[in-house]
């Protein structure tokens, strides 16, 4: 744990350190491999959004991994509603369970991805850029070249419709220090960069741009392409009067660690305006602005689970046994005040006359009875008990006549008689109330 949280605390350090560089990443890229998209932005995007901000258009193949239900989305939107899919299912098992466990999880796990594409269905039109207004305004409030509080760069995709694209290419190439082009997969029947390609000779700096290629890639018809959109170059571009236009090509075939570190090191190299190749690092280097250590997530995420687990067991385990002392000591003080605490003084009494009386029931029983009346000695009350002698003894009389032998038998009988008695007495007092009532005599037959 102290080896994570130190760890942790050098890491935001560093990137605290370098939260004042902002670097922008333009990313063009043949559509339609997922494998090649995974690679270009879990590997070289992200860390690139160390030294700034990357732009890329949205396809459908990176797309599908924004909108899901299973993988953590990017998208503060789409998080929540992630989140908000699985409420309304788990509340509905919650207090209307099934009777069987595993409908319960099918039904949780249905509902949704149910409402989740409903979610989807009802947001998904605001990702989507319907017009340059939207464009720019887009582009312009994402891209204030801002870092994260611990110092990470945006990701900023593109949704753009078929009418807006290449006006959003534009603007991407406005706002980029550097390109990044994944040809790999370009071929005379795969041509979708043919636009891009053309785009880039005459609008940005080739010397700041880098050329991804493999086996599936078509080198000749590349170099073609290049070589015809040089030769139709405007004179106004920034790559206009090169003796010598050349272009870096990298080979990534492996998609290994490997090649991340090569891409990487290239790119920090012409972004400081160094040669290819050897790579030298120095104090001045982008490349010193990349974190030392990449803990891959598969390691990093169960150490970090076990990490909050244990504290959080922790923190319930301090605050139990504080609960429970606490509880202990209330209870001990309770037991010691009731051992401690001196006996109330004596209540005065007030003697009723002997009552006879037969029970209510089919056939009858006698029963004698004699109460005194409990109360706080004060003259008032004394008198008006005195006063209301007959009233009372009226009011006794009755209430024991409409009782039968079961209302009187038993000993939580006698003390629900007693209280009745009280509580009736007490209707009529002015000056005080009836505290208890005590049977001197009590025999039934």
């Amino acid at each position: 744990t102290v080896f994570i949280i130190v760890l942790l605390f050098f890491y935001i350090k560093h990137l605290r350190g370098v939260k004042h560089i902002s670097k922008n990443l333009v990313v063009l890229r043949v559509f339609g491999s997922k494998t090649n998209t995974q690679f270009l932005f879990n590997r070289i995007v992200h860390l690139w959004n160390y030294i700034g901000t990357s732009f890329t258009i949205m396809d459908p193949i990176y797309a599908r991994s924004e909108f899901t239900i299973i993988r953590a989305p990017k998208n503060f939107k789409l998080k929540v509603a992630q989140i908000a899919s699985f409420v309304p299912g788990a509340v509905f098992v919650y207090y209307l369970p099934f009777h069987n466990a595993l409908l319960n999880y099918l039904f949780v796990i249905i509902s949704s991805i149910v409402i989740f594409m409903v979610l989807l269905y009802l947001i998904a039109h605001s990702f989507f850029i319907k017009d340059t207004g939207s464009l720019l305004e887009k582009i312009h409030k994402d891209s204030n070249f801002s870092k994260t509080w611990y110092g990470m760069g945006k990701q900023i995709n593109l949704y753009c419709f078929d009418n807006i694209w290449k006006k959003a290419l534009r603007e991407m190439l406005g706002k980029a220090n550097i390109v990044i082009m994944d040809l790999r997969g370009y071929s005379r029947d795969r041509k979708g960069c043919s636009f891009e390609m053309s785009y880039l000779v005459n609008n940005f700096d080739l010397d700041k741009t880098l050329f991804l290629m493999n086996r599936n890639t078509d080198r000749n018809y590349v170099l073609e392409s290049l070589q015809r959109e040089a030769d139709r170059m405007r004179s106004d571009s920034p790559n206009a009067g090169k003796e010598d236009l050349r272009c870096t090509v990298y080979s990534c075939e492996k998609q290994n660690r490997k090649d991340t570190q090569q891409i990487t090191q290239i790119l920090c190299n012409k972004l400081g305006g160094q040669p290819d190749s050897p790579p030298v690092l120095t104090e001045h280097s982008y490349k010193t602005r990349l974190p030392l250590v990449t803990i891959p997530s598969i390691i990093f995420i169960p150490v970090l689970f076990m990490i909050i687990s244990q504290y959080v067991l922790l923190i319930l385990f301090v605050t139990s046994y504080t609960v429970s002392s606490c509880y202990h000591q209330i209870q001990s003080a309770k037991k010691l005040d009731v051992l401690v605490a001196p006996p109330p003084p004596p209540l005065a009494n007030f003697p009723l006359p002997s009552f006879s009386v037969v029970t209510s029931d089919a056939e009858p029983h006698f029963a004698s009875i004699t109460v005194s009346l409990g109360y706080e000695a004060s003259g008032e009350l004394t008198s008006e008990l005195r006063s209301r002698s007959d009233q009372i003894f009226h009011i006794v009389s009755l209430l024991l006549s409409g009782k039968k032998y079961a209302d009187m038998a038993t000993l939580e009988k006698k003390i629900e008689l007693a209280e009745e008695i009280k509580k009736q007495i007490n209707i009529v007092l002015i000056s005080g109330k009836v505290k208890e009532v005590y049977f001197v005599h009590f025999t039934t037959n």
